[in-house]
């Protein structure tokens, strides 16, 4: 049983000096050592250090007037656009997130990222994630 006092030297340890090589066949890389990375196989730990980690990301869109959903690896950022100006403050956001990103070595699959317009006006603009323009899709599929 792990006291109070502990647990954060558990956790470094548990952390630190992690590892990967690769083999393909019967041929094994040589060793590098990982700067951040989920661990594979760590059932109870490893979810709760990445939802530690990801949680701040909903707060530094929180000011952004946007609603964030995050669902394990995956997230759902929506806004209400009335005006020109709402949407300067969407693409705002999207300039937080990869910001976000970008502190904390975390990679952003482009190609999974869409922009979806709900309603009857259409919108005759283009938002970009680092400098990827985003598709319009007209459906999404959700893992909720």
């Amino acid at each position: 049983m792990l006291r109070n006092n502990n647990i954060g030297a558990w956790l470094r340890n548990f952390l630190s000096h992690r590892t990967l090589s690769t083999r393909v066949g019967s041929s094994i890389s040589s060793e590098l050592e990982l700067i951040s990375s989920v661990i594979r196989g760590s059932v109870g730990v490893g979810p709760l250090l990445f939802v530690s980690y990801i949680n701040e990301l909903a707060a530094v869109l929180g000011h952004c007037n946007v609603t964030v959903q995050l669902f394990a690896d995956d997230m759902k950022m929506y806004a209400e656009m009335k005006t020109t100006f709402n949407a300067d403050i969407f693409q705002y956001a999207l300039d937080r997130l990869a910001v976000w990103a970008g502190e904390w070595q975390l990679q952003i699959s482009i190609t999974k990222c869409f922009i979806m317009q709900v309603g009857k006006v259409p919108v005759d603009r283009t938002y970009f994630l680092n400098t990827h323009a985003l598709a319009y899709t007209t459906t999404l599929r959700t893992l909720e």
